[in-house]
């Protein structure tokens, strides 16, 4: 799982992924809990962006296994 969360609890990113079977579920969670942000938070609150994006692109890679 990957969670990354501003300070004061203002806001979260998480990913988990799981494997099931055969099946693959990816959720995503965004959740921001401030509705204003002052100028000097900005730069922790674009690495959170930042880290969502790279999550994103991400890619999953298959193994078969014999």
């Amino acid at each position: 799982p990957v969670l990354y969360r501003l300070p004061g609890r203002s806001g979260e990113f998480r990913r988990i992924i799981r494997a099931d079977d055969n099946q693959i579920s990816m959720n995503y969670r965004l959740k921001i809990d401030k509705i204003r942000f002052m100028p000097e938070e900005y730069e922790v609150l674009k690495g959170m962006y930042d880290q969502m994006v790279s999550s994103l692109a991400e890619r999953i890679v298959l193994k078969k296994t014999l």
